[in-house]
């Protein structure tokens, strides 16, 4: 069995050489005797002990603690102290030093030897904890290495995935705001049809006029005014559809006015609905209620509302849109006074391909898409049936931040 070496640091060379008989009897390998603290670190490097009798009164300015400390911030090695100090003082600044043991002389060799052991065992448990906890920390690494490849590959998954829906939703919304359109050719052709009458009848009468020789520069001027501001209105319209129907990509947001897609959703809608006995009535503020979006969504989503309000109606009905403010948020209720939504399934309505109406006459898509742009909007869109007839739409949108 290899005897253990051992460095003997101590000032009285009597004692020092009691020492080393005592541990030899013990088995143990003496492979240096110094008495200076200075030739600490060169004697390890020279003899190789595996562990220190450290005495805390040496020659030269450096004592036993600072010795031994020394050999805890530069070398692996347990440090026992065998010191005739035992004053509370010595044994505080002992402990600074994180010594493996502390023997008082005189000692008994029973003593020297179970101090010795205990010693050695500690420090070869505290270098397998230490390697075990390297191990540990070694294998967290790799495993939150592979965690963060798996995080990346998890997110990169997800953007793709995410871009991937985006586009799906704007080919769906966009397909949408297509067949409102479809819905809203008769308003269309009403909001082209009447400012082209208006013009035709005018020309008339001026033609009229130009026959008679009844025509003066004043008259023709008050006519060509009238001509070019309903050849703007038509122009205002076609350009308003045609921004509506182009395809909106999620970063047209803007600074708006929500009353102002309300007015434009309705000027297509008025006199069509009209002709169905269905009466629009706007109660809008008087103030602006700035939100932040895309606002020919948010007309789709009204028009949307207002489709569901008038299919509500059979025979004609009426239909109130109101706006005003409540706390931070914006508000628009659509209202009518038709047959309602059974209780059962009004929290329903909103899920995609979810449709009161019969085979072939909806998809389904319209209330969900509607959710779906206000949710983007960081808004809500909720459906409540009123105390006696109909169904309240409520949209409630953020105001934004800087005007509020």
């Amino acid at each position: 069995m290899k005897k253990i070496p051992v460095l003997i640091v101590e000032d009285d060379v009597i004692i020092a050489e009691g020492i080393r008989m005592t541990l030899e009897k013990l088995d143990y390998k003496v492979t240096g005797i110094i008495s200076w603290g200075e030739k600490v670190a060169d004697a390890i490097k020279e003899f190789q002990p595996e562990i220190v009798l450290m005495d805390i009164r040496l020659r030269g300015e450096m004592d036993g603690i600072q010795a031994a400390t020394l050999i805890y911030e530069n070398f692996d090695l347990p440090v026992v102290f065998l010191t005739s100090y035992s004053d509370d003082k010595t044994i505080m600044n002992a402990k600074h030093a994180y010594p493996y043991g502390y023997l008082v002389k005189p000692f008994e060799e029973r003593e020297l030897y179970a101090t010795l052991e205990i010693a050695m065992f500690k420090h070869k448990t505290t270098r397998e904890l230490e390697k075990y906890r390297n191990h540990l920390e070694k294998l967290v690494e790799e495993r939150t290495r592979e965690l963060n490849e798996i995080n990346t590959r998890l997110e990169e998954r997800i953007e793709e995935e995410v871009s991937k829906r985006n586009k799906q939703q704007e080919v769906i919304i966009q397909q949408s705001k297509l067949a409102s359109l479809g819905e809203l050719a008769a308003g269309i052709a009403h909001e082209i049809n009447q400012p082209l009458n208006i013009i035709s009848f005018t020309m008339d009468n001026v033609l009229a006029h130009l026959n008679s020789s009844q025509l003066n520069g004043e008259y023709l001027r008050k006519k060509t005014e009238k001509i070019f501001k309903n050849i703007s209105r038509m122009k205002s319209t076609i350009q308003h559809i045609q921004t509506f129907s182009r395809e909106q990509k999620e970063g047209n947001r803007e600074i708006f006015d929500i009353n102002k897609p309300v007015i434009e959703a309705i000027n297509l809608l008025q006199e069509q609905y009209r002709n169905l006995g269905i009466e629009i009535n706007l109660q809008l503020t008087d103030y602006i209620l700035p939100v932040y979006g895309n606002p020919f969504q948010l007309e789709q989503v009204l028009l949307n509302l207002v489709s569901n309000a008038r299919d509500a109606l059979s025979g004609g009905g009426n239909i109130r849109i109101i706006s005003h403010k409540t706390n931070d948020s914006a508000v628009i209720q659509v209202i009518d006074n038709g047959h309602g939504i059974s209780e059962e399934i009004i929290d329903q309505v909103i899920q995609p391909f979810f449709t009161t109406k019969q085979p072939g006459e909806g998809t389904g898509l319209g209330l969900s898409i509607s959710y779906g742009i206000i949710r983007d909007m960081e808004g809500n869109l909720e459906l409540k049936n009123n105390e006696k007839d109909g169904v309240t739409a409520i949209i409630t949108l953020p105001l934004y931040e800087e005007q509020k």
